[in-house]
């Protein structure tokens, strides 16, 4: 592990178990590696929900819907808000998936539509439950792993097929879970293995220490470079960094994480942390429900400026024709970059440090919907100067 202007850019290359890696390398499409934290585990004592999402669609946005009965936040494919792939509302519920083909079903890739549907009707995981539980054996068309919280101090994934569902609470499996493509209640043919090996790996050692916190989170988990060491004898292991099957991935196009409230703390102070790129070459922007709107950097509308300085980065950096996994390492050496990521880390602590200080304000509701906007405003501006 090689820590570089104290900014963590995992770069060893570790051992892992054989039939991990087997699933992982078997050709299979794979996307999003996610967690949730119950409050009881985390630094703050609030549940932590986030998701590294893996797509073929690049172009992210974050938008402000308003549902049947809650309005929220949502990372969407720009354009499309009929579909959602994480989001917050105004309760304090959140929700995202990860994909698990391995679930009974022949229908699938209603998740954005479902996960649309709940954040605008459900206020607590109990909801959600509810809401799976009446579209049982209707075939709704999901084959994922829902990974939901609360300000309720709910923390529940749901592994949800066309017709079935099973509940697993982090309270009960010792304060956190992670899911990456494969369900527990699958029939074995899912893949992510090793992410999932690997960010379990990752939590638990932030537990020990302690540190279960967003900014680890986005520091440690979201950020991280380890590969399966069988990649390495493909290519010349000095310079290129294979990003298949790692944490940040080539193919991770946005990273969410959601720190919620705490039981009887009012949910407008949750928070939205997003990244609309592969989070090494981004940085994250704190967002609200309450503050009534996205800043244009992060929304669009024809493509988010945010999400489009982070892709240059992107491109610069895996410059292999017909290999678009391979990242060169000479970017993360240069100088320029090094300085660039301390810049990244810096703004992340400091927004994290000042979203913490607002949360009283923002709950007891003395912060008019105005201030946030400006605050959010600001935040995305001094994201947006970062970039050359």
């Amino acid at each position: 592990m090689l820590h570089r202007s104290g900014c963590w850019v995992i770069l060893s290359m570790g051992l892992l178990a054989v039939e991990a890696m087997a699933l992982e390398l078997n050709g299979k499409q794979e996307e999003c590696t996610t967690a949730i934290v119950a409050g009881e585990v985390s630094r703050s004592g609030r549940p932590i929900l986030w998701k590294n999402r893996d797509s073929s669609v690049r172009d992210n946005a974050l938008v402000r819907l308003q549902g049947p009965r809650f309005a929220y936040l949502a990372l969407i494919n720009i354009g499309d808000t009929s579909q959602v792939w994480a989001g917050l509302n105004e309760a304090g519920f959140a929700v995202m998936n990860a994909e698990a083909l391995d679930l009974e079903g022949d229908s699938l890739d209603a998740e954005g539509y479902f996960m649309a549907e709940a954040l605008g009707t459900c206020a607590t995981v109990q909801d959600f439950e509810e809401l799976l539980r009446t579209t049982n054996g209707s075939k709704r068309g999901t084959k994922s792993n829902f990974g939901t919280i609360d300000a309720q101090g709910g923390a529940a994934y749901f592994e949800a097929g066309n017709r079935t569902y099973a509940r697993y609470d982090a309270r009960a499996e010792g304060g956190w879970l992670v899911r990456t493509n494969f369900a527990q209640t699958g029939d074995g043919s899912g893949g992510g293995v090793f992410r999932f090996v690997r960010a379990r790996e990752l939590l638990r050692r932030l537990q020990d220490e302690g540190a279960i916190s967003p900014l680890s989170f986005l520091r440690i988990l979201a950020r991280d470079l380890v590969p399966p060491s069988r990649w390495l004898p493909d290519f010349p292991s000095g310079r290129w960094i294979p990003t298949s099957s790692s944490i940040n991935r080539y193919r991770t196009v946005a990273c969410v994480v959601i720190e919620g409230s705490r039981a009887g703390e009012d949910p407008r102070s949750s928070v939205m942390w997003v990244i609309l790129g592969e989070p090494l070459f981004g940085v994250a922007v704190p967002l609200w429900v309450s503050a009534g709107e996205v800043p244009e950097p992060l929304r669009g509308p024809s493509k988010s400026e945010l999400n489009a300085r982070i892709q240059a980065l992107e491109d610069k950096a895996y410059p292999v024709p017909g290999r678009p996994d391979l990242l060169d390492s000479r970017w993360l050496e240069d100088p320029e970059t090094q300085a660039w990521l301390l810049r990244v880390e810096q703004f992340e602590r400091r927004w994290f440090e000042r979203a913490d200080s607002l949360r009283e304000a923002i709950a007891s509701g003395r912060m008019a919907a105005e201030t946030l906007q400006k605050l959010q405003g600001e935040a995305a501006e001094e994201a947006r100067q970062l970039f050359p």
